[in-house]
């Protein structure tokens, strides 16, 4: 059902990587289930807007739901460092070590707070 938008997003995608063309292609890609896809593409969005605490936890998000906790962790842990007054960001990181332990990411802690 999505197969024709997602063929022109993908082309134009790569005639020039946008970041909104990636968003879009992540949304429609949580839209049909293939969650790890819209993860692959949040972070492709963010190479073009790495300070984007929403999208590092949009794409925790996506990987959590395709079962990849450990791959969602450094994204978390950005995110927070990004924005460490944000408690709720905090409490979704806090559950997620909690649930696949502090060590289980691919990426060390870059929580401000851990440093001062």
């Amino acid at each position: 059902e999505f197969a024709p938008a997602r063929a022109q997003l993908e082309r134009a995608i790569a005639l020039a990587p946008a970041l909104e063309a990636q968003l879009l292609l992540a949304k429609l890609n949580a839209q049909e289930g293939r969650f790890a896809e819209a993860a692959e593409a949040l972070e492709i969005a963010l190479e073009a807007a790495p300070q984007r605490a929403d999208l590092l936890a949009e794409a925790a998000k996506a990987w959590i739901t395709a079962g990849r906790g450990p791959r969602a962790l450094p994204l978390l842990e950005r995110a927070v460092a990004l924005r460490p007054e944000d408690a709720e960001l905090r409490a979704h990181r806090d559950r997620l070590v909690r649930l696949i332990g502090p060590g289980a990411g691919a990426a060390p802690s870059t929580d401000a707070s851990r440093s001062r």
